[in-house]
């Protein structure tokens, strides 16, 4: 079960620089900079307010075989809080 109150949602001035490798989050207001894969770049666009992160780790399940849900939440989790912390996404009210 997730930490944090409410849903995750990405930074709206947000800057994705989409490398297939290693795509990158730029927050431009602090210059902040987030380098992912591709999961990671799916969990920040699923990160839009509507869905809680149990929601965006079950999605992550659909579209990316071999996954287990269970390990995939404490991914999802500890990717947000570190995204939380580079300013890439922040925390809606709703809960």
């Amino acid at each position: 079960m997730s930490t944090h109150r409410g849903n995750p949602k990405r930074l709206d001035v947000l800057i994705v620089n989409d490398d297939d490798d290693a795509p990158s989050l730029l927050n431009p207001l602090t210059g902040q900079m987030l380098i992912t894969n591709q999961v990671g770049k799916r969990i920040v666009e699923l990160s839009d307010g509507s869905r809680n992160v149990e929601a965006i780790a079950h999605q992550i399940v659909k579209e990316f075989r071999g996954a287990r849900e269970s390990d995939v939440l404490q991914h999802v989790e500890i990717f947000l809080a570190e995204g939380a912390k580079k300013g890439v996404v922040t925390w809606t009210g709703k809960g």
